[in-house]
């Protein structure tokens, strides 16, 4: 095989980290503003007497 066809050794980027280990991983739980809306069953429905 030509040295073109070579493939390339999984290290030849090592600034760019694999998708599955990210440099920084995302929280599990969303974040939240200061003010958070309550929760659905906390809600007051409105009347509708």
């Amino acid at each position: 095989m030509a040295p073109d066809t070579v493939p390339e050794p999984p290290n030849e980027f090592p600034e760019r980290p694999p998708l599955e280990s990210p440099p920084h991983p995302e929280p599990l739980e969303p974040i939240l503003p200061d003010t958070p809306e309550p929760e659905p069953s906390e809600r007051p429905e409105p009347n509708y007497e």
